[in-house]
C-alpha cells in the first residue's frame, strides 16, 4: 500500500466524521473497527480498484460509527454476546444510512465494499444446521442490511433466510419479530438499535444479561 494513501486516508476520515482529526492505524487486524476515536484498518495486500473498493467502504462505515453511534450505549449490549451480534449487525446499516444523508457519494463506496466482501465470501452463507438463535441473527444481519441499505448482493441470502425462518418459528413468535425489526427503519438512536436486539432475543425465550440502554 503506497504512503500517499496512508496519508490521505486519516484526511478524508476527518472530513466524514466530522472532527478536527481522526487517527488512523494500520495493522494486522480481522477487519475495521473504532471506539469513537482511532480508526484502525487492517493491513491490506490489494492494489488499485481493489484496494480501492475496500479502504473507501471502511473509512465511511467507521466514519459514519464515530458521527452516529452511542458508545456508551453500546457498551450495554457488550455484556451480552449474543446481544452484541444482533446490536452490530443492525446499528452498521443505521449509520450507513447516516453517511449517505450526509454524503449522496457514500452509497458509491459502501456498495462497492459490500460487493467485495460478498465475493469474497465474508458475509456470511445460507446454513440450515445453525441453532434457531443463530439463524435468527442472520436473518438479521441480511434483511437489516437489504432493508436499510438495499444491497443487491444480499437480497436473496436475506429472502431465503427469512423463508427458513418463517417454517421453523410458530407464526405469532415470526411475526414479533417481523415488527421489531420493523422498528430498525425509525431506529433514531444506538440505544433504540439496543431496545430492539433485547426485544428480539426476549421473544426467542433468551434472557440477556445487559441492562437497559
Amino acid at each position: 500500500m503506497s504512503d500517499a494513501i496512508r496519508g490521505a486516508v486519516p484526511v478524508v476520515a476527518s472530513v466524514l466524521a466530522g472532527h478536527l482529526k481522526v487517527p488512523v492505524v494500520w495493522g494486522e487486524f480481522d477487519t475495521a473497527s473504532t471506539i469513537g476515536g482511532t480508526i484502525k484498518l487492517p493491513d491490506m495486500p490489494l492494489k488499485g480498484s481493489a484496494l480501492a473498493r475496500y479502504v473507501y467502504g471502511y473509512i465511511v462505515h467507521e466514519a459514519g460509527h464515530i458521527r452516529f453511534t452511542d458508545f456508551e450505549a453500546f457498551s450495554v449490549s457488550c455484556l451480552d454476546p449474543r446481544l452484541k451480534i444482533l446490536v452490530n449487525f443492525m446499528e452498521d446499516p443505521r449509520i450507513e444510512a447516516g453517511m449517505c444523508r450526509l454524503y449522496a457519494g457514500a452509497m458509491i463506496f459502501l456498495n462497492d465494499m459490500q460487493a467485495a466482501l460478498f465475493e469474497d465470501g465474508k458475509l456470511g452463507v445460507y446454513d440450515e444446521a445453525l441453532p434457531l438463535v443463530e439463524q435468527v441473527i442472520a436473518w438479521v444481519f441480511w434483511r437489516s442490511n437489504v432493508d436499510l441499505m438495499q444491497y443487491t448482493c444480499l437480497v436473496e441470502l436475506a429472502q431465503r433466510q427469512q423463508r427458513l425462518v418463517q417454517r421453523l418459528l410458530p407464526e405469532k413468535m415470526y411475526r414479533q419479530l417481523d415488527c421489531a425489526l420493523a422498528r430498525l427503519r425509525s431506529a433514531n438512536s444506538t440505544g433504540d438499535v439496543v431496545k430492539i436486539g433485547q426485544d428480539i432475543l426476549n421473544t426467542l425465550g433468551v434472557e440477556t444479561s445487559a441492562g437497559q440502554p
